[in-house]
């Protein structure tokens, strides 16, 4: 899972990417296995401010609008997640986990809040 859904104080829904916007990005980038840029982020975002107003359909809208294509249930997809959330969770930076994928880290350097 690229962002983990969590839920406020209220109990209401959101997506957990404040403050985790480069782990974000390189877990997106290990799912397609190219960068993605840092308005995806800001569409997540956008996304997870609709789901905590309970409006569902507008959060899927902004989803669909970042571009990216649906992801298969392929278990190399889901593999390569898996190994790099464990692998960002053993303090490895999402910098190195990328460069070392040999996938260009670009969209952390442009990431601005």
């Amino acid at each position: 899972m690229v962002a983990k859904r969590t839920v406020n104080r209220w109990a209401v829904p959101r997506l957990a990417i404040d403050g985790q916007e480069r782990r974000v990005l390189a877990l997106l980038a290990i799912a397609y296995w190219r960068p993605i840029g840092p308005p995806a982020i800001h569409q997540m975002k956008r996304a997870s401010q609709a789901l905590s107003r309970g409006d569902r359909p507008l959060a899927g809208m902004l989803i669909a609008h970042i571009g990216l294509p649906r992801l298969d249930e392929d278990e190399r997809i889901a593999f390569r997640l898996f190994a790099a959330e464990r692998l960002l969770n053993a303090s490895v930076s999402p910098r190195d986990l990328m460069k070392g994928l040999g996938l260009d880290p670009w969209p952390l350097d442009r990431w601005r809040r």
